[in-house]
């Protein structure tokens, strides 16, 4: 027979027994897995994060965001981007000064794109990519330092945005601005002014965003500098303009009156023309007069043009013949 003592402590080991059973088996609560021996192997009970957002549908390229594209509507581009949250801001974030609306979409609360739309069309004209995982299929991105760029960009220049006062590295050919939110305290250049752009100074400042749009058409003004041409007068007949270097001559009325100028080129695309004479009747301009040429589009051998002279201005066009 036990006595009372050693069976108090004989239960008492026992409670002791279940209690350290029962805990280790709250301890176990990881999944396990067969292994390929057949042996169960216990994980650590570890949170498993959400999985990362597959970044790589929405390629930025020209005119485009991955499926959404520039010239289609808030709505074809909101039902493309059903996964991210949508909300509000003012296109002026985004340096669009003429007012409206941008709309900046998110992914667990992180921005990853805003969409800026034609106030009056609703047609998309500028794309604006904000997170880094969004990239061209060279691997530019936002982000990047300046340092970062010059692979991709070897002569680059960064120009001054003069209404926002940020900085600007652009590319034309593909509509592509890459955008650095600096300050006077802290510039990628070194201005003179607002309209030259600089060499880059500071390497390791990074972009905030790249800004998708119409890519720029530059002019092919090279036709212009030599050649015979022909504009309408105010009559609505044909004068023969003869380009040959810095020589100008016009033709008018068949060529019963000339029209002599000394040009001076400003740009491949813009030049003044210094009058020497003019045998027109009535003509109006001294002998001395500049007038400032600027073309506005060369479309195949058709030049549209800004004419200034005295003050005032107006359109016109010549074609080569």
């Amino acid at each position: 027979m036990i006595k009372p003592a050693i069976h108090k402590i004989i239960l008492a080991l026992c409670f002791l027994t279940l209690l350290s059973c029962g805990k280790d088996k709250e301890k176990d609560t990881s999944p396990a897995v067969e292994t390929k021996t057949g042996a169960a192997t216990a994980f650590p009970n570890v949170k498993q994060e959400a999985a990362a957002y597959d970044f790589s549908k929405f390629e930025i390229s020209k005119g485009k965001l991955g499926p959404v594209k520039l010239g289609m509507s808030m709505s074809q581009a909101d039902a493309l981007l059903t996964d991210f949250t949508k909300e509000e801001a003012d296109a002026y974030d985004y340096g669009f000064d003429g007012g409206g609306t941008s709309y900046v979409y998110s992914y667990n609360g992180k921005k990853v794109l805003a969409l800026i739309a034609d106030r009056n069309k609703g047609m998309l004209i500028c794309i604006v990519a904000i997170d880094k995982n969004l990239t061209t299929s060279k691997g530019l991105h936002p982000g990047m330092t300046v340092q970062d760029l010059f692979p991709l960009y070897p002569n680059v220049k960064v120009h001054l945005n003069a209404i926002m006062q940020w900085e600007n590295i652009t590319d034309d050919v593909n509509g592509y601005t890459i955008v650095f939110t600096t300050d006077d305290k802290n510039r990628v250049g070194m201005y003179k002014n607002a309209e030259t752009p600089s060499l880059p100074k500071r390497l390791d400042i990074k972009s905030n965003w790249i800004t998708i749009a119409k890519p720029v058409v530059k002019n092919d003004c090279s036709i212009l500098h030599d050649g015979v041409f022909k504009y309408k007068d105010s009559d609505g007949a044909d004068v023969t303009v003869k380009i040959n270097g810095d020589s100008w001559t016009e033709e008018h009325k068949g060529g019963k009156y000339i029209t002599l100028g000394k040009l001076k080129w400003k740009s491949n695309c813009e030049y003044d023309n210094m009058l020497l004479m003019s045998s027109l009747p009535n003509f109006k301009l001294p002998p001395g007069t500049v007038m400032n040429v600027t073309v506005d589009q060369v479309k195949d051998f058709d030049i549209y043009f800004t004419a200034t002279a005295e003050g005032k201005s107006y359109h016109g066009k010549m074609t080569k013949v």
